[in-house]
């Protein structure tokens, strides 16, 4: 190889490494641990609501099959994540909530404690991430976008974008809930998710 090919082929190298270096910073594969620290550390919290909103689509189209009254939460609380920081936090990690309840809801990875809605990117339009429900005390879970692909909440003007707890009634009593979040896949920029993996 001549000395310039050498020098140009060196050059790629080292440019493709840089890629592939920053393209694995910006989706660093957080531990549960890393992700909990953050929450405790780094964010405070408003409260945002206690119980659900009324879902506009019915429990049937929910992918979970609910809970019945005895087993749903009775006392659940919404607190939306604020970054304390004066410049952004991590491209890569971002606490969108904290949900504290007094029951477990397992179809959602809620635990009875405190369990956090944490996702991969802090860009609001940026469609392609991996949004997790992180309990503090059981494995963390990824949370599947509901297969309606809509919002499944009316939802106010001014908290569109907020992070909400919803919930549709069971014919058989009780309800199926959910969360939603901003995401730019549903048209409405405002997405439900009612399963975990």
């Amino acid at each position: 190889m001549h000395k310039i090919e050498a020098v140009v082929a060196g050059a790629l190298l080292m440019g493709a490494c840089h890629h592939a270096l920053r393209q694995a910073a910006v989706r660093r594969d957080y531990t549960q641990q890393e992700i909990l620290a953050q929450a405790k550390g780094d964010y405070e919290y408003v409260h945002d609501e206690k119980g659900w909103r009324n879902a506009k689509i019915p429990a049937s189209q929910f992918e979970n099959k609910g809970k019945p009254k005895d087993e749903l939460p009775k006392d659940i609380h919404l607190w939306r994540a604020k970054y304390k920081g004066p410049k952004p936090g991590p491209s890569d990690s971002q606490i969108l909530a904290k949900i504290v309840s007094d029951k477990g809801y397992p179809d959602l990875n809620i635990e009875a404690g405190t369990t956090y809605i944490w996702r991969n990117t802090r860009d609001p339009n940026d469609g392609d991430f991996v949004a997790k429900m992180v309990p503090e005390d059981m494995p963390m879970k990824v949370l599947n976008r509901g297969s309606v692909n809509q919002e499944y909440a009316h939802l106010g003007v001014f908290d569109h974008k907020n992070p909400h707890l919803v919930g549709a009634p069971l014919s058989r009593g009780g309800a199926a809930l959910g969360v939603c979040f901003d995401d730019p896949a549903c048209g409405s920029q405002h997405c439900g998710y009612s399963s975990v993996q």
